[in-house]
């Protein structure tokens, strides 16, 4: 069976065995930097497209969840990806959705299954399938951000974040819900909702 065909089952069983209400949020990491991101760019034919870039290997990254009905959402940054930086984040979350269960669906990165990690109670993973980044919400969402960075140079990472920060606070609930309401997850909360 795939993924999408599993996971009504995995839901009704995190619903029944809760007694809050059951929320599903996309999570993922996305790093930010100050290597100028290239896009395609629209010139005459036989043009090629000329631009300013910076190679300076400076970076930061963005953990972040999404709910994907309803576009409810914690970002947060951090300098590095790692166990430390996510079990923070889950604490935060944890805190942040603290009236209900949150189904959190996730990639298979190493940070994300190790064995000191401490799983708040109120937060059930709900693991991908491997190398199906195509299959987690948040990732087209990262996309939406990045595409207002395309072909822009930031003088440092200070600056950067600003722009990212203002970008994350531009975006509306349904907005974000939008982007990150694939069909096959809302069919199956609707599935068990009926």
């Amino acid at each position: 069976r795939g993924f999408g065909e599993s996971l009504p089952t995995l839901i009704s069983e995190i619903i029944t065995d809760s007694d809050d209400p059951v929320k599903f949020f996309s999570y993922d990491e996305t790093r930010l930097g100050l290597i100028t991101p290239l896009g395609k760019r629209i010139t005459l034919p036989g043009v090629r497209p000329v631009g300013e870039i910076q190679i300076t290997y400076k970076n930061y990254y963005i953990y972040g969840a999404t709910e994907v009905s309803g576009g409810e959402n914690l970002f947060f940054e951090f300098p590095c990806m790692n166990t430390d930086c996510f079990q923070f984040f889950l604490d935060i979350f944890s805190e942040t959705f603290s009236d209900t269960t949150n189904i959190m669906l996730i990639d298979n990165a190493g940070i994300h299954k190790a064995e000191r990690l401490e799983i708040p109670e109120n937060i059930r993973l709900v693991f991908l399938p491997p190398y199906s980044p195509e299959l987690n919400p948040i990732e087209r969402f990262w996309q939406h951000i990045k595409k207002d960075i395309k072909g822009k140079i930031f003088s440092d990472l200070a600056e950067l974040k600003d722009y990212i920060a203002d970008i994350l606070k531009k975006c509306s609930k349904k907005t974000i819900a939008s982007i990150t309401g694939f069909s096959y997850i809302l069919d199956a909360l609707n599935m068990e909702v009926q």
